[in-house]
């Protein structure tokens, strides 16, 4: 959750840096290289980090069948 207040406000703050910038194309390079991409990657990343790989779940037996057994 603290995440993703943090994405809230560092967009806003590149958002400014974005609108203040001198030309079109400075501002465009600012919210791509510091705005975008970064909040990609973090995104990306903390997505990996909360859902397990289908690899895990594969490999972890059944509850229903161990039961059984």
């Amino acid at each position: 959750m603290y995440a993703l207040i943090i994405a809230i406000g560092y967009g806003y703050i590149i958002l400014m840096m974005t609108i203040t910038a001198d030309s079109i194309w400075s501002g465009l390079a600012v919210f791509l290289g510091l705005g975008l991409v970064p909040l990609y990657l973090m995104a990306k990343l903390l997505r990996r980090r909360a859902k397990p790989s289908l690899g895990q779940v594969a490999d972890q037996p059944d509850r229903q069948h161990a039961a059984e057994n």
